[in-house]
């Protein structure tokens, strides 16, 4: 690091202040030309897009966009499935006979009923 001893005042080594004042200028010019070109951008985009259908391209967009992920979420629900059923496929149970019960509840109501239609079909005969 060098010393310059500049009138009564020392300074560490560095640009001189014309100079940073000058890249600072040059900097900020840089930033205009790019603000104006985004800006000049944007203009463009909107002359073009005069009488375009925005909201249309959007909705169909959106719909387009709801279709894909449904079609993705088939798809990976299938893929399950089918690799459940795989899983599944290996596995043999046995079932157990179930003993019915033949004083049950239903099985009156059903004596009952068949009871009452076969009066009721000895009572038209005659």
């Amino acid at each position: 690091m060098s010393l310059e001893i500049i009138g009564k005042t020392v300074r560490a080594g560095g640009m001189p202040p014309k100079q940073k004042a000058m890249e600072r200028q040059a900097q900020k010019e840089l930033e205009n030309a790019r603000k104006a070109a985004e800006a000049e951008e944007r203009d463009a985009q909107a002359s073009w897009s005069v009488g375009a259908n925005k909201k249309g391209l959007a909705k169909a967009e959106a719909a387009e966009q709801q279709a894909l992920e449904k079609a993705r979420k088939a798809k990976e629900k299938a893929d399950l499935l089918a690799q459940d059923e795989a899983e599944i496929s290996g596995i043999v149970t046995k079932k157990k006979p179930v003993k019915k019960k033949k004083d049950g509840d239903l099985d009156l109501l059903n004596a009952a009923l068949a009871s009452q239609v076969s009066l009721i079909f000895v009572v038209l005969s005659i």
